[in-house]
């Protein structure tokens, strides 16, 4: 986590960090320090913590959480803009959807050094299926 000294207008909470987040649907660690560094009257948004409605407001901070609804126009547009080349997905790592890619993907996403997606790819085992037993598909 990158520790910011300025207090700041707003946080975008897209981080699941602890077992108190999974647990109660509360910020965690994250989320305190996040409170400690917004201004009064600063907006705390959270993709993850959905028990943040039932916090008492602190220093004017408005919290939120938020949930997408996705719908058939969003998806076709972000759908056009990915084929236009508007909009680009990184992907981080790909693995073969095997038990070892499996594995070797979840252990990518508990990493907070990772930036992009994750892919989990048939392709990739329908490619390790054909080559020799002795060559590692991960």
């Amino acid at each position: 986590m990158t520790k910011l000294s300025a207090p700041v207008d707003m946080v975008l909470d897209t981080a699941m960090l602890g077992k108190k987040e999974l647990e109660t649907g509360l910020p965690g660690e994250f989320g305190d320090y996040s409170y400690d560094i917004l201004k009064d009257g600063g907006k705390y948004i959270s993709i993850t913590s959905f028990g943040i409605g039932t916090c008492p407001g602190v220093r004017n901070i408005d919290s939120i959480f938020f949930r997408a609804h996705p719908n058939r126009a969003d998806l076709n547009e972000i759908s056009i803009h990915m084929q236009e080349g508007k909009l680009k997905i990184h992907v981080d790592h790909r693995y073969p959807f095997t038990t070892q890619g499996l594995f070797e993907a979840y252990r990518t996403s508990e990493k907070q050094t990772r930036r992009g997606k994750i892919v989990i790819s048939k392709e990739l085992y329908k490619k390790c299926s054909q080559l020799s037993g002795s060559i590692s598909c991960v």
